[in-house]
């Protein structure tokens, strides 16, 4: 039980912090490079325009997720003395709706289906962290032996990865069949996403403390295989993925794009942003991102 001891202390701290969601434009743009034999290339980037800050309070907001129309986002927030509920904002009428209301505290939306069904990590009353699927408004625990859950991805419909709270922070593999789960890695960061271009999940290992890489699960229904993708920018373990599989991650207050090998600047937000940048979401349709910022609050003095 000491570890769930563990991560509700840290999950306190989350309600402590002041967080908005902001929303960009992911605008393309060609970026023409001149070569040594006087030839150019063109390279295929985006940039981010027109941020805008969809939740605008103070206090919690969090880990958005997009609708698949990308008509919405879908995200955690806490209100006054509540529990985390889920929000949801609308892109064609910027309008703002609270989706669930219950007791207990829900983190993590995950749009399942085009009917806006979605699964969340639901931390209840008596402290478990466990797997809940709501489908028209009826909420019902999904792997229910299987606890002590912090973030999750469904790899297909069968199948979820979830950043498990253990000694270290390990990646799981549950089969929601029978209930099953296999480890598959040990000391991950939060952030798990499918590369929509190979539908591979990927992750950010974090057990060299002093470089932390992007891995992707290449194989996982005869036996776990993993490779390493990159290198992270700085100490970062948040990103998302474009449409083509291009990986796209926050550092400090600016924000990163992984092509030709490299990482490129695509957004430096230092004269606006003071404070971090952290949980990032990238609509279906590869025309709108979404970064949560956390504000650098100013401590008191006596």
């Amino acid at each position: 039980m000491k570890w769930i001891y563990i991560f509700i202390v840290c999950s306190f701290c989350y309600t402590q912090t002041d967080t908005e969601i902001y929303l960009f434009d992911l605008q393309k743009v060609e970026i023409v490079h001149r070569l040594s034999d006087g030839t150019h290339q063109i390279e295929n980037s985006y940039i981010l325009e027109n941020g805008k800050n969809i939740t605008n309070r103070n206090g919690y907001d969090n880990q958005p997720y997009f609708s698949l129309d990308s008509k919405h986002v879908y995200y955690s927030s806490i209100r006054g003395e509540k529990n985390s509920d889920i929000y949801r904002y609308s892109l064609v009428n910027n309008s703002t709706q609270q989706i669930t209301t219950s007791e207990e505290a829900e983190y993590s939306p995950t749009i399942l289906n085009d009917k806006n069904d979605f699964s969340v990590v639901r931390v209840e009353n008596d402290k478990k962290q466990r797997m809940w699927k709501f489908s028209e408004g009826k909420a019902q625990v999904v792997a229910e032996q299987i606890d002590q859950i912090g973030y999750h991805c469904w790899l297909d419909n069968t199948t979820i990865a979830v950043f498990r709270i253990e000694k270290t922070m390990n990646l799981k593999l549950i089969d929601v069949k029978d209930g099953k789960m296999q480890h598959a890695t040990n000391n991950i960061g939060r952030a798990l996403f499918l590369n929509p271009n190979d539908n591979k999940l990927l992750f950010v290992n974090k057990e060299n403390e002093k470089q932390f890489t992007i891995c992707k699960l290449l194989n996982y229904k005869e036996k776990i295989s993993i490779e390493k993708i990159t290198d992270v920018v700085g100490k970062g373990e948040d990103f998302a993925c474009t449409i083509t599989g291009k990986i796209i991650m926050a550092s400090g207050n600016k924000v990163y794009i992984r092509q030709q090998h490299k990482w490129s600047l695509i957004f430096d937000g230092k004269n606006e942003f003071q404070g971090t940048f952290n949980r990032i979401a990238i609509s279906p349709d590869n025309t709108k991102i979404c970064i949560v910022f956390e504000k650098n609050i100013p401590k008191e003095t006596n």
